[in-house]
């Protein structure tokens, strides 16, 4: 008992004592009054009007009233029916246990914490997920293809043998087959040159890189230019030529 308390009590009891009827209610004079006691044994039931009697013969006998006994403070039980009710979600009392009660509470504050419309941070976490870029996958190719270099500059070569064509297996893995194509050399130069294709339709081509297709393409039918070549110089043109093409088409998307 506190300084306080005691001082108290001892007021009371000097105002009791000169029978002043005017003294404040003591705390304990508030809480209603048992009838009787109650106890229970195997066969019977056992009522008290006393409880020093019932205490003595059984000390958790249970007191009786004539009013229902008043609920004990529940702090926890009144913090959260006080939040229930400020966040309208009702009180302790529609929820079936105390469990569900607190997961709507939590619950609220989560999706209140997570609404753009309420929380900066929600608004923020959305414009930097919109400014990431968003990873593309890559597409698969749907067949590759093959084509001689005449690395060696033979003259008699023909354009359909240095023509593009369809992958060469011979038996073994695609992973392999294009590895070993772009390995072999002649004099320092590749002997074959290697393409995907893919199903889906090209990106846009930036304007200079259409214009060296479009140079390209108008090379490829010029009859001019694809003679059958007598000379090394003239070899030398065309093979070169044909590298000017595939270096602007592979870079093409």
């Amino acid at each position: 008992m506190t300084g306080f308390e005691s001082k108290r009590k001892a007021s009371l009891d000097t105002l009791d004592h000169i029978g002043y009827q005017g003294r404040p209610t003591r705390p304990e004079e508030l809480a209603p009054k048992p009838v009787a006691w109650r106890r229970y044994t195997k066969k019977m039931v056992w009522v008290y009007e006393d409880g020093i009697t019932a205490f003595a013969v059984d000390p958790s006998a249970e007191p009786l009233y004539l009013h229902p006994a008043p609920a004990m403070p529940n702090p926890w039980r009144d913090a959260i029916d006080n939040e229930l009710i400020c966040l309208h979600l009702g009180t302790a009392d529609s929820f079936p246990d105390a469990k569900a009660a607190l997961n709507a509470v939590v619950n609220w504050h989560v999706e209140t914490a997570l609404d753009p419309r309420v929380s900066s941070y929600a608004q923020a976490l959305i414009d930097r997920g919109a400014a990431a870029p968003v990873p593309q996958a890559e597409p698969e190719p749907a067949m590759w293809q093959q084509r001689w270099t005449n690395p060696g500059v033979n003259p008699n070569v023909s354009p359909e043998e240095v023509d593009w064509k369809p992958l060469d297996l011979k038996g073994r893995t695609e992973a392999d087959t294009l590895r070993d194509l772009v390995a072999y050399t002649f004099d320092g130069r590749p002997c074959y040159e290697v393409r995907a294709l893919y199903t889906h339709p090209a990106a846009p081509v930036p304007a200079v890189q259409s214009a060296a297709r479009a140079i390209a393409d108008e090379q490829s039918y010029d009859t001019g230019l694809w003679f059958v070549a007598t000379t090394v110089t003239e070899a030398h043109l065309q093979a070169a030529l044909r590298r000017l093409t595939a270096a602007v088409e592979g870079e093409a998307p």
